[in-house]
């Protein structure tokens, strides 16, 4: 893979009425962090211009960058229906006398309505000039979002923070609406970046990280590892960017600060080259709210091949669903095919009592499983220390099962109650990295029950989340997961590649701590069936 220039989409700096725990504010703490990971450039806006007024926060914003090579201004506007905006002619013209060449909106965090009557004339300035509008998914209808699109058909519009359950919502739009883009940070389905580049063309994809809420390896990561060609990764890094924001000039490069061999790889595309890579947290199958790519078993594996992962973890989607039978015999397939891959979670429906034993009998007596996958939420937010999971936490015990759990609201607290009455089974929190409040009831559950494992995986990959999980537990507390299929492996990959800690805390992460359990697991398994 050719070296790729990345210019950033979505950055913002200045600080906010309530912070993210250790996301940085300056724009001196935004170029140290692209210098260690090798983002060369970067739009940004300021915090002040989103929650407080547009008027003054662009003003700062112009303050705070000026002199900072490679960092490009963003202006957040409104439209001037109460006059405390300059008119759209005169904003466009004071845009452009200034070199601020992008426009975000914050349609319902300034109580507007994206249509022609507030917003028309704006819109209509920024198109007559080609300035690029950058709208974040959860500020906008999608109705609203299209029409403004099929008004404006010269405006490129940018949506920016679109998740991986958006697709089937956006493929029409991105048929239909030449000039909608989307920022990938938050588009993390399955393939999706292969998929959008096949079914419409890489020139609507912008690299963007959302730092400093985000942390920013992970959306390098789904660029580096991308299948894709050189040409079209390019383009997605900085090249669209830097085309539909009119600059000629040679980019800013910036080569990144010294790195281990982790992250080094990740860095030129390359495939994993560890002593073990465990993916402790996947799924096959079809998910009813959102489309998946084909993810057979050697689909799958074909994938983890090219990003160096050695073992993944699998329960169905079947299972987590409607028929847990079914789809525990879908997943016994799959390991049966390649045994040294994949790992089998069994998982059951405590709605049906009288058939949880039976099937964790099934399981670990005549399917091979060797850890266990609970979803209570999906399963109607069953408590967890109620008696229809009671089987689980014994077979957890007896067979030094990993039991990884999506918990559910007010789930930490009766995890609690289990960890005291069931000390010996291995549970592991899934998504304890989603935020830092998840974070916090994880850690806390950790710092009580020594055999709690906290995963890490989630589409908001929070900034520094991986250190402070290593912080507060400890490397050997914490695991490697993806959620694949349900999100795309590579994001999570990166969110731990580019983590700042050591070589050895990333070993200990990405593969070895899974490779502890799964000994102990077989090992009492085998012993139990004697």
């Amino acid at each position: 893979m050719s070296s790729l220039n990345f210019f950033d989409s979505n950055c913002m700096i200045g600080t906010v009425t309530v912070p993210q725990p250790r996301a940085f504010h300056s724009a001196e703490a935004l170029t140290d962090e692209m210098e260690f990971v090798g983002i060369d450039e970067a739009l940004v806006y300021h915090a002040l211009a989103k929650e407080y007024h547009p008027r003054e926060g662009n003003e700062v914003l112009m303050e705070r960058i000026a002199g900072k090579e490679g960092l490009h201004p963003m202006w957040v506007l409104l439209p001037d229906t109460n006059s405390d905006m300059p008119g759209p002619d005169e904003l466009v013209d004071q845009m452009k006398h200034r070199g601020v060449r992008a426009a975000r909106l914050f349609p319902r965090g300034y109580g507007l309505i994206l249509d022609e009557r507030t917003c028309g004339p704006l819109l209509g300035a920024l198109e007559n000039e080609e300035i690029p509008l950058f709208i974040d998914k959860d500020q906008v209808d999608i109705k609203d979002l299209a029409q403004v699109c099929e008004k404006h058909p010269g405006l490129p519009i940018v949506l920016t923070e679109a998740d991986w359950r958006s697709n089937r919502v956006l493929y029409p739009l991105l048929r239909d609406l030449p000039n909608l883009h989307l920022e990938i940070g938050r588009f993390q389905a399955y393939q999706g970046i292969e998929d959008v580049c096949e079914k419409f063309s890489a020139d609507r994809l912008l690299f963007g990280t959302h730092l400093p809420y985000a942390a920013s390896g992970a959306a390098i990561t789904m660029v580096t590892h991308a299948d894709i060609s050189d040409e079209e990764k390019q383009k997605i890094a900085g090249g669209n960017l830097r085309r539909l924001l009119g600059i000629t000039s040679p980019p800013v490069v910036r080569e990144g600060k010294p790195c281990d061999d982790v992250m080094a790889a990740l860095r030129r595309g390359e495939r994993l080259d560890r002593p073990l890579v465990i993916d402790a947290h996947c799924h096959m199958g079809q998910v009813s709210g959102f489309a998946v790519c084909p993810n057979d078993p050697d689909e799958m594996i074909s994938l983890a091949d090219k990003l160096g992962i050695d073992v993944l973890y699998v329960s169905h989607m079947a299972s987590i669903g409607p028929d847990c039978r079914y789809g525990n015999d879908r997943v016994a397939e799959g390991v049966k095919k390649f045994p040294d891959r994949f790992v089998g979670y069994a998982v059951v429906n405590p709605r049906y009592p009288d058939d949880v034993e039976p099937e964790l009998a099934r399981c670990f007596g005549q399917l091979g499983m060797k850890a266990i996958k609970l979803h209570a939420t999906a399963h109607g937010n069953y408590p967890l220390d109620e008696p229809g999971y009671e089987a689980v936490w014994q077979y957890s015990e007896r067979l030094k099962l990993p039991v990884l759990i999506d918990v559910p609201e007010g789930g930490y607290e009766r995890l609690d109650r289990v960890c005291r009455k069931y000390p010996g089974a291995r549970i592991m929190p899934a998504h304890s990295g989603g935020s830092y409040e998840m974070a916090d009831k994880s850690i806390k559950l950790a710092k009580n029950h020594p055999s709690v494992i906290l995963e890490i995986n989630y589409t908001p990959r929070p900034y520094a989340m991986i250190e402070y999980l290593v912080e507060k537990v400890g490397a050997d507390r914490v695991i490697f997961g993806t959620d694949w299929v349900y999100r795309d492996p590579r994001p999570q990959l990166g969110w731990v590649g580019y983590a700042r800690i050591s070589p050895s805390d990333k070993e200990k992460i990405l593969g070895g701590n899974m490779a502890r359990l799964l000994k102990d697991a077989t090992d009492a398994i085998a012993e139990n069936a004697h």
